[in-house]
């Protein structure tokens, strides 16, 4: 028993220092300019620009919205400019261009390889 009051004699001897608190750092929620607005993830940022960013074009060209041809699995599709499905897929892509055509789209051709024709 001597030993164990020997190593708590000696904790009790040393000065105990007090820990300094720290400041509460200020919750940038609370304190935010604008709480009104809604927080929003980096996809969805990208998703508002990019559709700024065509309208922005289609206010410059005809003020219609702009079509892809783009290659599918099954063929040839056509795409809008925001969409994440096909409109309409056909086996070639002559066939797509003269859809888009008598639908009268505006519409970007791309290569097999995804490239942007001219």
């Amino acid at each position: 028993m001597g030993f164990l009051k020997r190593l708590f004699k000696k904790r009790e001897d040393k000065a105990v220092e007090p820990i300094e608190q720290e400041e509460p750092k200020k919750d940038l929620e609370k304190d935010d300019i604008r709480p009104n607005v809604k927080k929003q993830s980096l996809e969805d940022i990208e998703k508002k620009v990019k559709r700024l960013e065509n309208a922005d074009r289609d206010e410059k060209t005809s003020g219609k919205p702009l079509y892809h041809i783009k290659k599918h699995d099954k063929g040839w599709q056509i795409i809008a400019d925001d969409a994440e499905r096909a409109w309409r897929v056909f086996p070639s892509q002559k066939e797509a261009i003269a859809f888009a055509k008598e639908q009268g789209l505006e519409y970007l051709l791309y290569r097999v390889d995804g490239t942007l024709r001219k």
